[in-house]
């Protein structure tokens, strides 16, 4: 992770967990570390306010615009994990 976002300090800090290594589902980089690092990706790491028509607001009063929401939950332990 830090090989990949060497050139992105801000980043690090953002995607750094505050946990330590396996407490909680390990993140494997499957290229959202590349997408991190495109001119056209902010990554946003405040609280969620409001959702609105065509903008998330941020708990720091932030306006973020968007043309979709991706609400991913899912995780399939048994996949992950193996037999």
């Amino acid at each position: 992770m830090r090989d990949k976002l060497a050139s992105r300090p801000d980043l690090i800090e953002k995607v750094t967990p505050s946990y330590p290594p396996l407490a909680k589902r390990i993140i494997l980089d499957n290229g959202w570390f590349d997408a991190l690092l495109l001119d056209t990706v902010d990554l946003v790491d405040d609280g969620i306010e409001r959702v609105e028509r065509d903008a998330i607001i941020t708990t720091r009063g932030k306006r973020v615009n968007v043309d979709a929401i991706v609400l991913a939950t899912g995780f399939r332990v048994n996949e992950f994990l193996g037999r």
